[in-house]
């Protein structure tokens, strides 16, 4: 699944796309969470704020804690951050404003 501008809002609202309503309203409100602290954050804090390495929980936390493998959509989730973590160390987030890649 191409995650395309490749920038973390839009990470965000892939996995959420994969996500039941009803059976993931936890997980959702956590992303929606995320979501909201990255639409209000410096620029030069969004890695940290995504990744949660600052006080709050991050991506990597979220996952941990809704993402078991008895999930229902394990696979579909597990691809996904398998996509997020070799694209981010390959080139970084892409600016969600100039279209270019950063780290």
């Amino acid at each position: 699944m191409p995650i395309e501008p490749f920038a973390p809002t839009n990470i965000i609202f892939i996995i959420k796309e994969n996500l039941d309503i009803e059976n993931d309203k936890d997980f959702i409100s956590q992303l929606d969470k995320l979501l909201n602290r990255l639409r209000y954050a410096a620029p030069e804090m969004i890695d940290y704020i995504f990744w949660g390495k600052t006080k709050t929980n991050g991506l990597h936390e979220i996952f941990n804690e809704f993402v078991k493998h008895d999930h229902e959509k394990f696979e579909e989730l597990d691809k996904i951050w398998d996509e997020v973590l070799k694209r981010y160390n390959k080139h970084g987030f892409k600016s969600e404003t100039s279209g270019t890649e950063s780290t």
